[in-house]
């Protein structure tokens, strides 16, 4: 069976889910600094990129690149578990 994957920029109603995400595949025993309202931050900034990765409607993945000049940084990216393998 064929499943449809889908990228595309995140939106506000991503940012929980992002901010979970964060939190659970790379912060794990550490502060948590990827909270909702971090994120929604970035989201919305001129100089940001973050998008997601779907699977039936469900993120899998994220990314989030900063750009300054002709730079990026890339800030966060992470699959979920069952994506990793």
């Amino acid at each position: 069976m064929t499943t449809t994957r889908e990228i595309r920029l995140a939106t506000a109603r991503d940012a929980i889910r992002i901010g979970n995400m964060g939190r659970r595949t790379i912060r794990d025993c550490l502060e948590w600094s990827w909270s909702p309202s971090y994120v929604q931050a970035k989201i919305e900034s001129a100089d940001t990129n973050v998008a997601v990765a779907t699977s039936a409607g469900k993120i899998i993945g994220c990314g989030m690149c900063k750009y300054v000049l002709s730079h990026g940084h890339l800030l966060l990216l992470a699959v979920t578990a069952q994506q990793s393998e």
